[in-house]
């Protein structure tokens, strides 16, 4: 193998350009030439597949900065059908005559989703991105379940069967690998924290700062998220069954021990009845505004009284 190529799709973490970068130098330690495909996906639906060479005389080029965010052979996304044939083997031809023999594709589950028919035509690795940290398992012996199997009459020989498993499922066995992006984005939200608590002090306001979901922290840094506080949202006009069931999760798992609730008034979603729906998605299952109910109006009435 003498070139790869590699790609960045979907929406930008904050270690995307140091992934390429990673990417880059491992190549020049192995004389790979390395070339990055524009736009992502978008770039093999190109005849002339746009790129630019990362590693002209295995020297890293100038541009690539791994402490900016984004990334700088840009993304987008395109989907990549496996259902049609045709246009797989047109993007594997353009991809042989540019003389690239692999893929390396940055991305989360849309990317894993459109890397999986490219697959078959060339050798493909995913570079998982995504600051959630949901990169895991659920426990230790998990890559074990599935077992290689001989099978003459298969291609390869050889077939993956699953065995049985008698794990427990428990937070306390679950192991979780660090993300790229993952440690960057707990420092930014941390950070915002801390700005946003002592204004809150100084002028004895309440201050909420919205972070994304993460799903399961790692014990090194819960410590920091102790300060952060989970939003559950709820529409309607009452803490339903859902929002109380979140609550329960924080205290028993996150510890959570004080909850503010912020209840408004004359909430849109009261005027949305089991009645309202069905002619709402009869008429389009794109967005639809209530004043095209015909019992808009009634309705609206119904939740005044």
């Amino acid at each position: 193998m003498k070139r790869i190529g590699i790609l960045t799709a979907g929406g930008d973490t904050p270690a995307m350009n140091a992934t390429i970068q990673g990417a880059v130098v491992r190549a020049n330690q192995l004389k790979l030439e390395i070339f990055g495909l524009i736009k992502g996906f978008n770039s093999l639906f190109n005849p002339r597949v746009p790129h630019v060479h990362l590693n002209p005389l295995y020297q890293e080029i100038p541009e690539i900065d791994p402490t900016k965010g984004g990334t700088l052979i840009g993304s987008s996304r395109d989907y990549v059908d496996p259902n049609k044939k045709e246009e797989l083997d047109l993007i594997a031809h353009r991809l042989q005559r540019l003389g690239i023999e692999g893929l390396i594709c940055v991305g989360g589950d849309g990317t894993l989703n459109g890397l999986q028919p490219l697959a078959d035509r060339l050798p493909t690795v995913l570079a998982p991105k995504t600051i959630d940290n949901d990169l895991g398992l659920n426990y230790p012996d998990e890559p074990d379940k599935w077992v290689r199997v001989p099978e003459p009459n298969t291609k390869g020989g050889y077939r993956y069967e699953q065995r049985e498993s008698h794990a427990v499922f428990d937070l306390e066995y679950i192991v979780n690998y660090v993300t790229p992006g993952y440690a960057t984005a707990v420092y930014v939200s941390a950070s915002g924290v801390e700005r946003i608590r002592t204004t809150a002090e100084s002028h004895r306001r309440i201050a909420i700062n919205e972070v994304v979901w993460t799903p399961v922290l790692t014990r090194r840094s819960s410590r920091v998220w102790q300060k952060a506080m989970p939003l559950i949202r709820n529409a309607g006009e009452c803490a339903s069954e859902d929002a109380i069931r979140s609550l329960v999760i924080s205290y028993k798992l996150f510890g959570t021990r004080e909850w503010f609730i912020i209840h408004h008034t004359d909430c849109g979603m009261e005027l949305f009845t089991n009645e309202t729906m069905p002619e709402l998605l009869e008429k389009s299952l794109e967005t639809a505004r209530l004043e095209e109910v015909k019992d808009a109006t009634q309705v609206g009435a119904a939740s005044d009284s």
